[in-house]
């Protein structure tokens, strides 16, 4: 399935990606059904903060280093950031910088040339040997992988860890109808907002 958009060095696709991005899609569309002012304004809350954490954090403060902030705030956009459940910071950052480095040519992890369903969604979904080398990661993200702070933060399980606790928090708080607002909703419509940055903006945009 999809195997045409496969790039060399893609041999597979991430099974646990898959699976957790369909619960999500699935979840965010029941918590549609669940409607509640206490789950809506958990979602706007917690959207602001995890698209500011990406747009702020990952993007302009981290792979870009357009400013600098006190260490706190750093790490407080690294927290906020991860909470989007893109990928590590490590591994979000250098995705990035492959991107700039090789934008929609071999070598960019959503290369927009390769149609735009793969740079929307489908590369989220392949192994790629050669990008997710932890070597090619630290290469593109030396900044990240050298200071202990961030590196410990670049971590999967720790990365899983915080949004359990938030999950947990909010549904013990607030019930499962907020926490379905506040987690998967909230996931998901930021993974297309982002997304819609590597795919549409890249087929009607400047590719740059």
């Amino acid at each position: 399935m999809f195997r045409r958009y496969l790039p060399q060095g893609c041999e597979k696709v991430h099974i646990a990606r898959v699976a957790f991005l369909g619960v999500a899609h699935i979840l965010a569309f029941i918590s549609l059904l669940n409607f509640s002012w206490q789950g809506l304004t958990a979602f706007l809350i917690l959207y602001t903060a995890t698209g500011m954490g990406i747009t702020f954090g990952y993007h302009r403060l981290f792979t870009h280093r357009a400013f600098k902030l006190p260490k706190v705030l750093e790490v407080l956009s690294a927290l906020a950031g991860t909470l989007a459940m893109q990928g590590n910071l490590l591994r979000w950052v250098a995705h990035h910088r492959m991107h700039h480095a090789f934008s929609d040519e071999e070598g960019d992890p959503h290369n927009a040339s390769r149609g735009f369903l793969y740079s929307h969604l489908l590369w989220v979904f392949y192994v790629d040997n050669e990008r997710d080398k932890p070597e090619s990661l630290r290469r593109f993200a030396k900044d990240i992988a050298t200071d202990k702070t961030l590196n410990l933060i670049s971590s999967d399980t720790f990365m899983v860890g915080l949004q359990i606790v938030l999950c947990a928090f909010i549904w013990g708080v607030w019930g499962w109808q907020v926490m379905l607002w506040g987690i998967f909703l909230r996931i998901v419509a930021v993974y297309h907002a982002t997304w819609f940055v590597n795919s549409a903006a890249h087929k009607w945009g400047n590719s740059s």
